[in-house]
Order: C-alpha cells, then structure tokens, then sequence
C-alpha cells in the first residue's frame, strides 16, 4: 500500500484550484453569461424557438397518452 499512497500524495500536489476571476464571478450573475453569448452569436436561440415549442408539446401529448393507456413513468 505505500506506494498506493505514493500516487495518491503527487496526484494532490499536482491538483491546482483556480479561483475564478472578478470578471468569471461577476458572468455568473449577470443576466447574459458568456456561454449564453455564443449560443446567441450561433443562431442557437432561432433554432430553439423553431424547435423548442413543437418537442415540448410532443412530450407532453406523449405523457398524456400514456396516462390514459394506463401505464407507469419510467
């Protein structure tokens, strides 16, 4: 076991916390993040509003049929 705890003691020192900046800690609370930004700049919202309405009426016809055939959720 001592070299088990070898590895274990270089896989400690080798990890680094990175503490986010002001401005990462800022994004979290703003109203756009910056991963929001791209999924806007890539059209992603476009195809959410064309696709998003049309799946979540599907599931939830789907749960509704499945309630009257008489069967369980997963």
């Amino acid at each position: 076991m001592p070299m088990m705890n070898n590895i274990i003691q270089e896989r400690v020192k080798d990890t680094v916390i990175k503490l986010p900046t002001k401005e990462e800690a800022l994004n979290q609370f703003s109203l756009f993040p910056t991963s929001l930004k791209g999924f806007k700049e890539s059209k992603g919202f476009a195809i959410f509003a064309r696709l998003g309405p049309q799946t979540t009426i599907t599931f939830i016809l789907c749960e509704e049929l499945r309630k009257h055939a008489g069967l369980k959720a997963i």
